[in-house]
C-alpha cells in the first residue's frame, strides 16, 4: 500500500519513481547506501533507482595508441553520491590502506584513488565539505567538486591559493582535488608540459588515472597502463572518447586504481601493492525501505 501511494503521489507531482526512491546522502564521512547483490568479481555493469554504472576496458596498439585501459561511465541521481574518505580521518597526516578495503567499508559502486592529499606540504584539503587543510602552494592546478556534483577546474595562473575555494559560482564546495594537472575544461584540452607539476611526471610515460564529468550527474573515470602516456597524450587520448567536458589527472603511478563492486579491475604495469590514504567514490542513494 506505502509504495502505491508513493507511486500516486510521484504522478500526481510529475516525479518519476526512480527519483522517489533514491535519499540525499549526508555531508560526512559515513557510507553510501549498500550497493543491491553481492559483490561479483567479473561485474560489468550496476544498476538501481540512484546510480548506472557500466564498466569496460580494451588493449590498444595502434600508430597512435599503444595502452591497455581500464574505465567506468557513472549515472547519479544527486550530487551527495560523488564522495570521498581517507584510511584514518583527513584530519591526520597518516594512514595508508587497500583501495579496495576501503572502497568496501563505504560501500563504493565506483572508486579510484585520491590525491595522497599528505603526500607533500602545500595541498589544499577539503572533503566533504570541510576544510582541513587551507594552505596551497602555487602552481598547482585544482578541482573543485559542488554540491550539485558539478567540476570546477581553476588553472594555476588564475591563482587558486588565492582565491575562496568553499563557494563556486554561487554553490558550495564539497571537495577539492589538488594533484593535477587539469587536462580538459568545457571540453578543451588546457594541460601545458612546461606548467605542469613535477610530481605528476608530466613528460614520462606513466600510469594514468583521471576523473572526467561528461554531464550533469555524469562522469568517467579511466586509467591507463602497459606503456604508459604523457599527460598531454592522456588528455588527448580523453577527449578521444567524446563528451568529456571536464577532466583532471589524479595520482598515477603504482597508485592507480579503479574500484568496480568491491573489486580492484586494473593491473599494475609494476607488480608493486602500493597503498593508498583516501579514495574518490561513487555510492548507492537507494534506499529499498524507502519504496516498501
Amino acid at each position: 500500500m506505502k509504495k502505491i501511494l508513493s507511486l500516486l503521489l510521484c504522478l500526481l507531482l510529475g516525479i518519476s519513481a526512480a527519483q522517489a526512491e533514491t535519499v540525499v546522502l549526508p555531508m560526512d564521512f559515513s557510507a553510501g547506501m549498500k550497493p543491491a547483490g553481492a559483490y561479483p568479481s567479473d561485474a560489468e555493469e550496476y544498476e538501481d533507482p540512484s546510480i548506472h554504472a557500466i564498466y569496460f576496458k580494451d588493449t590498444l596498439n595502434n600508430a597512435e595508441y599503444k595502452i591497455t585501459y581500464w574505465a567506468v561511465k557513472v549515472r547519479i541521481a544527486n550530487g551527495s553520491q560523488l564522495r570521498t574518505q581517507s584510511v584514518n580521518g583527513f584530519d591526520k597526516r597518516k594512514g595508508l590502506g587497500k583501495a579496495e578495503t576501503l572502497a568496501r567499508r563505504v560501500n563504493a559502486v565506483v572508486a579510484v584513488n585520491g590525491d595522497y592529499y599528505w603526500g607533500e606540504p602545500g595541498r589544499y584539503t577539503l572533503r566533504q565539505g570541510q576544510v582541513f587543510s587551507e594552505a596551497m602552494r602555487a602552481g598547482q592546478d585544482l578541482l573543485l567538486i559542488d554540491e550539485d556534483g558539478d567540476f570546477h577546474i581553476i588553472l594555476a595562473e588564475e591563482k587558486p591559493e588565492e582565491m575562496d575555494k568553499t563557494v563556486i559560482d554561487g554553490k558550495k564546495v564539497v571537495n577539492a582535488l589538488c594533484f593535477g594537472p587539469a587536462l580538459i575544461r568545457d571540453g578543451e584540452i588546457v594541460v601545458d608540459l612546461a606548467k605542469a607539476q613535477p610530481r605528476s611526471a608530466p613528460n614520462k610515460g606513466e600510469q594514468r588515472i583521471a576523473i572526467c564529468q561528461t554531464g550533469p550527474l555524469e562522469y568517467m573515470v579511466i586509467t591507463v597502463a602497459e606503456w604508459g602516456m604523457e599527460v598531454d597524450t592522456f588528455a588527448r587520448f580523453l577527449q578521444s572518447f567524446g563528451g568529456i567536458q571536464q577532466a583532471y589527472n589524479l595520482d598515477g603511478g603504482n597508485s592507480s586504481r579503479l574500484i568496480f563492486m568491491g573489486n580492484r579491475r586494473n593491473h599494475l604495469t609494476d607488480k608493486e601493492q602500493r597503498l593508498i590514504p583516501d579514495i574518490v567514490y561513487f555510492a548507492s542513494a537507494w534506499d529499498p525501505e524507502e519504496d516498501t
